[in-house]
């Protein structure tokens, strides 16, 4: 299931436990324009459009794929809260942050686990 990015903001940020006048503030910019950019009505040219992305190959879990905006897995990180948006991944991608924050795009990690691949990337949305 692909989700719109505002729809994964909407998600995620209910998930780390932010309302959207937290979010707002967070970011430096009005509930209205977190509010437009959950519902698909405006992306502004400040806000980063990089999305990480964790895919399941394989195995029982084959093709899952979960795409979560970089500026919420920043907030995320920063509230001590990555272990509960990523669960297991939550420690990889910890490790990786340095890369993310620095602007890396592309695939960051392939992990094998048993009989399934963990790719761990981040994937670039300007155009």
């Amino acid at each position: 299931m692909n989700n719109t990015l505002g729809e994964n903001v909407a998600r995620y940020r209910k998930q780390i436990g932010l309302t959207q006048e937290e979010l707002a503030e967070k970011m430096n910019v009005s509930g209205q324009a977190v509010s437009k950019w959950e519902n698909g009505l405006s992306y502004p040219e400040k806000v980063d459009r990089r999305t990480l992305t964790i895919r399941v190959k394989g195995g029982e879990a084959s093709k899952v794929c979960v795409r979560i905006p970089v500026l919420l897995l920043k907030r995320a990180a920063e509230n001590g809260k990555l272990k509960d948006l990523l669960g297991e991944q939550g420690d990889v991608v910890d490790q990786v942050m340095p890369m993310i924050l620095e602007g890396a795009v592309g695939e960051l990690v392939n992990v094998e686990q048993g009989d399934a691949t963990v790719v761990i990337a981040v994937e670039d949305h300007e155009g």
